[in-house]
């Protein structure tokens, strides 16, 4: 009798929690044809340019600004360094996609020869510069942001949720001990535009900017105020 009463009792629960889920209030836009027309507008002119010294990312009246730094390694004689060399992101080549249920901010950067240099400070001076080879980010030199949608303001706004890089760092000569050097300088660049997106992205400024351009879809939808946001199919769906 006891098991039957607690059936019951879980029952009751499963399907008030049923209940109360289906009774959301829930309206949709098309991601492609709606959704990315707005978010264009509000963070399509993104930039970026990094170096050792004096990176900084730009969007529409914000700029944050920050250092890439630059690591060490022990040459066959002397010590190396490594650095970001004046890598800086294409006006007017910046996309966004929309692709299986998530955003994408895809950036497109120069190609300016060497993108990570080689130093060799304690060197001859004429051999500063040519005694650590350097390396070259090939084509397609893209870095992909994934953007999360996200409640704010009682509209909606966007998250940076993870950052890839593509495009492959060929070495200017064949050296394992670089190896690990590359990899840090990769890892540090994927996660400076991570970083540094989701800063510029959560200034009060700009995220109000996303919101106001997606107030217009959440009013005409009889929404007072967004909750909850997520993505099915084609559509963005936001939840009050």
């Amino acid at each position: 009798m006891k098991n039957s009463s607690k059936a019951l009792v879980m029952m009751a629960i499963i399907l008030g929690s049923f209940h109360v889920s289906t009774a959301q209030n829930c309206k949709a836009i098309d991601a492609n044809r709606l959704a990315l027309p707005a978010l264009r507008k509000q963070i399509g002119t993104m930039e970026i340019v990094l170096n050792r010294t004096n990176s900084y990312i730009k969007l529409n009246n914000t700029t944050t600004k920050f250092d890439m730094g630059e690591r060490t390694v022990q040459g066959p004689v002397r010590k190396w360094i490594y650095y970001v060399n004046d890598i800086q992101s294409l006006r007017g080549k910046n996309k966004l996609t929309y692709e299986n249920g998530k955003f994408y901010l895809s950036l497109e950067f120069e190609g300016n020869g060497s993108e990570i240099k080689g130093k060799c400070p304690g060197c001859m001076k004429g051999r500063r510069d040519k005694r650590a080879p350097d390396f070259n980010w090939k084509t397609p030199r893209i870095a992909k942001i994934r953007l999360r949608p996200i409640a704010y303001n009682g509209s909606v706004a966007f998250d940076v949720e993870k950052v890839d890089l593509k495009g492959k760092f060929e070495m200017g000569g064949k050296l394992d001990l670089l190896l690990p050097v590359l990899n840090a300088i990769e890892v540090r660049l994927k996660n400076q535009i991570e970083k540094q997106s989701r800063k510029i992205l959560n200034m009060p400024a700009n995220k109000a900017a996303v919101a106001k351009a997606f107030e217009g879809f959440v009013k005409l939808n009889r929404i007072k105020s967004v909750s909850s946001v997520y993505t099915s199919g084609n559509k963005l769906f936001f939840c009050e």
